[in-house]
């Protein structure tokens, strides 16, 4: 297929995913050399190096050294967080509360298929993540690491690829809202205390326990949340 009379970049992009989804190049393996694609496209070198730079900067392929453009095994949450960035400020509320919607309802699918799943190994790494000395929470960022860790390490559990990717897309502004949500060292103390409920209902494989203590959860961080704003 040769791009003669619409031989911009956008062009070149447009083309190489369609490839990409009809299986041509799967994950892990390597497109043409650049000399090749040239070839097959009928495009300059300099518009096809700016198409391959597009595609990285989306985190659909990669460059190696010496040996080319490689389409990626896994999905880039940094190039989806890129993405999002314009949707997420803390100077807007409805963006804020679009934010909280979509976290709790996926971190309630993920806590239902970690509950379905989770190994006595997988229930044993969120005991030991809980497992913290209780002055680390004096530091509100040590707690949004240790808060998000408990909630990935759960979307790890569950292998939904495209769930643990948002939730890893969604990482800085899930951990800016924990730390707004639990201002005081008493609120992160509480927040923190209600994950081991879940766990136990993990170990138990009640799904149904384990969706509304999740749910509940977000919602007394989403009322802590709206308490501070209230005050601003």
């Amino acid at each position: 297929m040769l791009i003669k009379t619409i031989s911009t970049p956008e062009s070149i992009v447009t083309h190489l995913l369609e490839t990409i989804r009809s299986g041509k190049f799967p994950p892990g393996s390597f497109l043409p050399s650049e000399r090749i694609l040239q070839q097959e496209l009928g495009v300059s070198r300099l518009a096809l190096r700016e198409a391959l730079a597009r595609l990285s900067a989306l985190g659909i392929v990669q460059s190696r050294q010496g040996k080319g453009s490689y389409i990626c095994e896994s999905p880039n949450p940094g190039a989806l967080q890129n993405t999002l960035l314009p949707l997420v400020t803390t100077a807007d509320l409805k963006r804020y509360q679009d934010l909280f919607e979509a976290r709790s309802t996926i971190e309630g699918k993920t806590t239902v298929l970690a509950t379905r799943i989770a190994t006595e190994a997988q229930i044993a790494q969120l005991t030991d993540i809980l497992s913290y000395p209780e002055n680390l929470l004096h530091d509100p960022q040590a707690f949004a690491q240790l808060d998000y860790s408990f909630h990935l390490k759960i979307a790890e559990i569950a292998d939904n690829a495209y769930l643990s990717l948002m939730l890893q897309a969604f990482e800085p502004h899930i951990r800016e809202f924990m730390i707004y949500s639990s201002r005081t060292f008493e609120d992160r103390v509480e927040a923190m205390q209600r994950h081991w409920p879940i766990v136990d209902a993990i170990k138990q494989r009640n799904e149904e326990k384990a969706a509304h203590l999740a749910t509940t959860h977000m919602d007394a961080c989403r009322t802590k949340l709206a308490e501070y704003l209230d005050q601003l």
